[in-house]
């Protein structure tokens, strides 16, 4: 009966105790804004967002037939006003004060989410515009194969790489300005934008976001401490025979590792394909390939860290076990000897 007892409460230890790392370890990866900094830099997210921010902005420009100069230039010209550095410190800020507000380590009132645009806005004006016009002023006059070409080119959304006889790049830069005021640009930027309002927009928001923090905090707690319980009552049904008690203390940690380091790999290539078709589903509908590419990179990202931190407890898991195993058999052996 007491190994019976003992068998069920291994059992049971096998599954409570890969789930308790489990949790422990999506804990300490998707609430941590180290996390965050270090996948982020690492997979290169903030050059990649401006680029694809850029792409948005040249498609936008093309179908309204407003692309002046090359593509590339524009493209450029837009990281140089929305840098990627501006672009992580804002976002590291923001992870800096997030987290602590999920925690409840701090009131909402008290949070910094602003980002300044003031500085942004400037440079649209004379960065990205300023920047335009110069480009436009550089380029050479048009030889005769260029100049028939653009002649015969029904493409509105054409950018000029030459300047057709008869025009100069000051009319081409006053005809932009006329239809394109700078004003226009950056009247509907705010000064500041007060994140607060977009991600927690009551006080419930907020409250659902720390209530789940809260219960997985909770439910890890509760399960290294079922971990610890089924323990001690293992070795309470066999402590009559210490030989027996930690051979299946050792098999109930050895067991679940060697089950488990495989199954780490497995879930990587599992769970890869699923967490990104749900992110992904939460994107608009038209969507550039880049951005389903970087989101790809982020979520394969962010389950390796949290699977390549199970790696260590689940070999300590295979090596307690193994020596408590080779324990009980040395035991066992001694214990023939003497008989």
């Amino acid at each position: 009966m007491r190994k019976f007892l003992a068998v069920l409460l291994i059992i049971l230890f096998w599954i409570i105790l890969p789930l308790s790392f489990l949790l422990w370890s999506v804990k300490a990866t998707l609430f941590k804004p180290t996390t965050y900094k270090t996948i982020f830099i690492k997979e290169d997210a903030y050059n990649k967002s401006i680029d694809i921010l850029g792409q948005q902005l040249i498609d936008q420009l093309a179908s309204a037939g407003a692309l002046p100069i090359d593509a590339s230039i524009i493209k450029q010209l837009f990281k140089d006003t929305i840098s990627p550095l501006w672009l992580q410190q804002n976002v590291e800020k923001l992870l800096d004060n997030i987290f602590p507000l999920i925690a409840n380590e701090i009131s909402l009132e008290k949070t910094d989410l602003i980002i300044p645009t003031v500085d942004l806005k400037n440079k649209i004006s004379s960065v990205f515009t300023q920047g335009i016009e110069d480009q436009i002023r550089k380029l050479p006059a048009c030889n005769a194969d260029e100049e028939k070409n653009l002649n015969n080119s029904s493409d509105n959304s054409i950018s000029l790489t030459c300047l057709p006889y008869g025009i100069n790049a000051e009319e081409i830069v006053a005809e932009m300005n006329k239809s394109t005021n700078q004003e226009d640009l950056t009247k509907d930027i705010p000064n500041q934008v007060d994140l607060r309002q977009y991600l927690f927009k009551d006080q419930k928001t907020l409250q659902y976001y720390q209530n789940w923090y809260k219960f997985l905090g909770r439910m890890i707690i509760y399960l290294f401490i079922a971990d610890a319980i089924i323990l001690l009552f293992i070795s309470l049904l066999l402590m009559y025979n210490i030989k027996s008690m930690l051979r299946w203390q050792g098999l109930a940690f050895f067991i679940p590792a060697v089950l488990f380091l495989p199954m780490i790999l497995i879930m990587q290539f599992v769970l890869k394909p699923i967490i990104s078709s749900l992110i992904i589903a939460q994107l608009p509908q038209v969507t550039l390939p880049d951005l389903i590419n970087l989101v790809n990179n982020l979520s394969f990202a962010f389950i390796n860290k949290i699977l390549s931190q199970l790696f260590w407890p689940t070999l300590s898991g295979f090596i307690i076990g193994l020596t408590l195993v080779i324990i009980a058999g040395i035991i066992k052996k001694k214990n023939n000897e003497k008989k």
